[in-house]
């Protein structure tokens, strides 16, 4: 996890992608990660209802990302296409 790169995770839906996704959050906080360099953003929320276009995402990132300190940083987003 320490290389700049894509990691992408795949699978058929209901088969635990989410709880990998959150004990992965969890191990970076433990590894000494400050929680405030993980952004993750699920998708299928309706607290991020709001997004509808790349647009909308990037312009959300942006303003959560503004004025933090990202020397190790984490973008999660779950991806979901039915």
């Amino acid at each position: 996890m320490d290389k700049p790169i894509v990691k992408a995770i795949v699978d058929l839906r209901r088969v635990g992608k989410s709880v990998f996704i959150r004990q992965l959050m969890d191990s970076l906080v433990s590894a000494g990660v400050s929680a405030q360099n993980i952004l993750y953003v699920d998708m299928e929320s309706l607290r991020f209802d709001f997004s509808r276009t790349y647009l909308d995402l990037n312009r959300y990132v942006e303003k959560q990302i503004a004025g933090i300190k990202w020397n190790r940083s984490y973008f999660i987003v779950p991806i979901v296409m039915i």
